[in-house]
């Protein structure tokens, strides 16, 4: 494919996009380089990690995808874009006017980077809901302090989908943990498709705590780092999952109910790290299943997004199943003829024995 690295032909508008969906972040442009920001971040594009900069380079990447072929009129793809340390790439198709691009988004369907001016930017950050009450479908029940289950396990597993599942049939507040480090409402819709995909179409939080906002910024590098197998510091890993810790044990008071929290906790020290911050009544239920099964699930949903999905499964190694000295803590095996109802059914007959076995 015929790369071109000269500035002057580049198609594109320096400046600040919107992908519709990914509407909790903004992509400031300025030419080949790119910084992926959350709305209410205080670094600069500058100032941002390594993991949030890439690349946008023109010229021809090969034939597009039908969609953007009959959206953009174009035949070929004309822009490569990278993020997360060259793990995320995206080729799409530059509009004649310079401020738009065509690709195939993160929900595996048209989506467009679109071009906005700063007041748009600022007006963008001024939206979103309260971090102090998002909104949500769920009744608020502060009196009734039901069961609280962290759902782990490797990407693919099926944390989401089983938080979601938990949600619809035994009426669990799901708490997508994952929007924690997007500054999103962590209150996915129960109608959701593909709910771990929904995360980055969730409202931005407004009023989010500078020490928040840093937990996060300096947190996700070093998760990033170690699940690409490359030297990384704990500290900041662990000051983030206390941040969380908290927003959850503050939410979890606000509405009430039984909590079904879902994200990936890698290895022992983190899980014994969020019990000390949220205490002895947490259950861990963690998601095992074989490598070849998740190179699957990968592979399908990020169908358009190979070195992502190879990244995601690589990452297998890292996840330690519980060890047996890990209080109140139950594993689910993951295979190819579970369906998500019998997943879920397998975490609530589970749950039951483990609470049954503790107050004999």
């Amino acid at each position: 494919m015929e790369k071109t690295g000269d500035a002057k032909s580049m198609p594109w508008t320096d400046g600040n996009y919107r992908v519709k969906d990914m509407s909790n972040m903004v992509f400031v442009v300025k030419g080949e380089t790119v910084s992926m920001l959350m709305l209410n971040d205080t670094a600069s594009a500058e100032e941002t990690d390594d993991f949030k900069k890439g690349t946008w380079t023109y010229g021809d990447y090969g034939e597009a995808h039908a969609s953007i072929v009959e959206a953009s009129g174009e035949s070929n793809y004309n822009i490569e874009m990278t993020v997360l340390g060259g793990k995320w790439i995206t080729r799409g198709v530059v509009a004649p006017c310079g401020k738009k691009i065509f690709v195939i988004g993160i929900s595996n369907e048209l989506d467009t980077y679109d071009w906005i001016t700063e007041d748009q930017l600022t007006a963008l950050r001024e939206e979103g809901d309260s971090v102090d009450a998002p909104s949500s479908h769920y009744k608020i029940q502060p009196e009734y302090q039901g069961k609280l289950l962290w759902i782990s396990g490797p990407p693919g597993a099926g944390k989401s989908t089983s938080g979601q599942m938990l949600s619809k049939t035994a009426g669990y507040v799901y708490y997508e943990a994952d929007c924690f480090m997007f500054h999103a409402n962590p209150y996915i819709p129960t109608d959701a498709v593909e709910p771990s995909l929904a995360v980055s179409k969730q409202k931005p939080l407004k009023g989010c705590s500078k020490e928040r906002i840093k937990a996060a910024e300096n947190g996700m590098p070093s998760m990033m780092k170690m699940m690409a197998r490359k030297e990384y510091d704990m500290e900041p890993i662990l000051v983030f999952y206390s941040n969380m810790c908290q927003d959850i044990l503050n939410e979890r008071k606000r509405l009430g109910g039984d909590f079904a929290i879902t994200q990936a906790v890698a290895t022992k020290e983190m899980r014994d790290h969020i019990r000390a911050e949220l205490g002895p009544e947490l259950v861990f239920v963690i998601l095992n299943l074989s490598k070849e099964e998740q190179e699957d699930r990968a592979k399908g949903r990020h169908s358009q997004q190979a070195e992502f999905a190879e990244f995601l499964s690589d990452a297998h190694e890292f996840f330690e199943p519980a060890a047996k000295d890990e209080p109140n803590t139950i594993e689910v095996e993951i295979t190819r003829d579970l369906t998500r109802e019998d997943v879920c059914k397998q975490i609530l007959d589970k749950v039951e024995t483990l609470n049954n076995n503790n107050n004999n």
